[in-house]
């Protein structure tokens, strides 16, 4: 028990990791996510083959809009890297209406 307090008193940092982030700005790009209700803007950022620019590595060009077309309020899926300074664009995020998911 006294080692599990003293584990519970370390300033362990949290990572963010999966998130959903959303484009306030398109000049330049920026990404706006939410940790514990605050807001987090990266305006530099990683993504993956076709979603920016059409290449993948850091970017702070403009979004490549021939296949996910974005505007202001787009949500794409993303995570933060273990020191909560980068973020990674996984994908565009869509909302499937009806979905119903079945565990047996």
């Amino acid at each position: 028990m006294e080692l599990a307090n003293e584990i519970h008193k370390r300033d362990n940092k949290k990572s963010i990791g999966m998130c959903v982030g959303e484009i306030i700005s398109l000049t330049p790009v920026t990404i706006r996510i939410y940790y514990n209700g605050t807001p987090i803007d990266f305006d530099e950022f990683f993504n993956l083959e076709g979603l920016i620019n059409g290449g993948t590595g850091v970017t702070k060009g403009e979004l490549y809009t021939e296949e996910y077309p974005v505007e202001t309020g787009t949500k794409f899926i993303c995570m933060t890297g273990n020191d909560n300074q980068s973020l990674y664009v996984l994908g565009k995020f869509e909302i499937i209406k009806e979905l119903y998911i079945y565990l047996e």
